[in-house]
């Protein structure tokens, strides 16, 4: 099954079918493990697999010549106002990639209805990329954990 596929710039993006997920899952499984690492939550990298390969989380692969350079699971979370596209997972090669990879997870959000976009990450890079996007902080999360 071949997913829809739609040009930025110099990158190809596509919203990858469940169907389709174990076909393209190696090539971003390495960059998902280390957003896994820099993920809040103890979600396990098998628990992301089988959330794809159920349907429950989307798969966004941003792809160039040299194969995929950003990726993103996607999930819809019901909100008091409505529905929300959240990014519990997202990975790139670089600030190039991810810029173009919320160019189009935010305009897919707004095309398809949902009220905004949320993500949630531990890098600590995320704060200036957030506001230049015009991200809000809403939460803080004070974690202590015990050995």
């Amino acid at each position: 099954m071949n997913p829809a596929v739609e040009r930025i710039g110099d990158y190809s993006v596509a919203v990858i079918p469940t169907p389709a997920v174990p076909e393209f899952w190696d090539s971003v499984a390495t960059g998902f493990s280390a957003a896994l690492h820099n993920s809040p939550g103890d979600t396990e990298f098998s628990d992301v697999i089988e959330a794809l390969l159920e349907g429950s989380l989307g798969l966004v692969i941003l792809a160039d010549g040299e194969g995929p350079q950003a990726a993103a699971c996607v999930e819809e979370i019901s909100g008091a106002r409505g529905n929300w596209l959240n990014l519990p997972f997202l990975w790139a090669n670089g600030l190039a990639p991810l810029s173009r990879l919320f160019n189009f997870v935010e305009e897919y959000a707004y095309q398809h209805g949902y009220i905004g976009v949320k993500w949630v990450t531990t890098n600590d890079r995320a704060p200036v990329l957030a506001k230049r996007r015009g991200y809000q902080q809403r939460l803080v999360e004070y974690v202590k954990e015990f050995p």
